[in-house]
């Protein structure tokens, strides 16, 4: 993806704040809340891994911490490929 005539090195979707909907997105931990009662939890260190091998949704990191977020179109189209109990 090209943003601004730069194209991120990173496999990771890169923001800026002005085009950031948090309703939109979800953190790691919020992910993990998501996918704990399923037949498929995950922990913290998994979705970080997942991050580092580019498995699982696509995340963005966004604000000055670079910060990670989940987007729930992302999360959703991810959970369409998973077992049909989940």
């Amino acid at each position: 993806m090209v943003i601004d005539g730069y194209q991120p090195l990173h496999p990771f979707q890169m923001t800026t704040s002005f085009d950031f909907d948090p309703e939109q997105h979800l953190t790691p931990a919020q992910l993990v809340d998501r996918w704990h009662e399923t037949p498929f939890p995950v922990s913290l260190v998994t979705l970080a891994r997942w991050r580092r091998v580019d498995r699982g949704p696509k995340h963005i990191k966004a604000g000055h911490a670079s910060r990670i977020f989940y987007p729930i179109a992302a999360i959703e189209a991810y959970e369409t490929t998973l077992s049909p109990e989940f």
